[in-house]
C-alpha cells in the first residue's frame, strides 16, 4: 500500500485530491475551534516556512535552543528549569537581536509578496528574488 495515500470514506485517496475538496478547504482544526470559541484570532504561518512565522519567533527560538545546548545546559535535571530560563533571557537574546529577527521576517514577507503579486513586472520579481538571496546569506 503506497504511503502517499490516506484512507477516506472507505477508499484510498491521495492527500492532494483531498486538499482540493471544498469541505476540507473550509474545515477548521480543533485548535482553530478552541481559539475562535474564546473570541481570539488564530493566524497560522505556512507549513515549512519558519522564515515567515510571527515576528521572527522561529529565529528567536533557534537562538535560545542553541544557547541552551552549547552554553547553558549543565546536564543536571534539577537545574533544567533555571537553564531554560537563562537561555531565553536577555543575556542570550537581547532586544536588539529580536528586532533584527523581526526585520528579517518582514523582509522575507515583503519579498514573497512582491514575487507573488500578479501585476509585478519581471524586473520587480528579479529584484525580490535577489533580496531573498541576500536575506538568506
Amino acid at each position: 500500500m503506497p504511503e502517499a495515500l490516506i484512507w477516506y470514506k472507505h477508499t484510498w485517496m491521495h492527500p492532494l485530491v483531498l486538499s482540493e475538496q471544498e469541505d476540507f478547504q473550509n474545515e477548521r482544526s480543533v485548535l482553530e475551534e478552541i481559539v475562535f470559541a474564546r473570541g481570539h484570532i488564530l493566524m497560522l504561518s505556512p507549513k515549512c516556512h519558519p522564515e515567515l512565522a510571527g515576528l521572527g519567533i522561529e529565529y528567536t527560538w533557534g537562538k535560545a535552543k542553541k544557547a541552551f545546548r552549547n552554553i547553558v545546559n549543565d546536564c543536571v535535571g534539577k537545574n533544567l528549569h533555571n537553564n531554560i530560563m537563562k537561555s531565553v533571557s536577555k543575556d542570550f537574546i537581547p532586544l536588539e537581536r529580536v528586532w533584527k529577527f523581526a526585520r528579517r521576517t518582514r523582509d522575507y514577507r515583503r519579498a514573497y509578496k512582491d514575487l507573488l503579486r500578479p501585476d509585478a513586472t519581471e524586473e520587480e520579481r528579479k529584484t525580490s528574488y535577489e533580496l531573498m538571496i541576500i536575506i538568506i546569506f
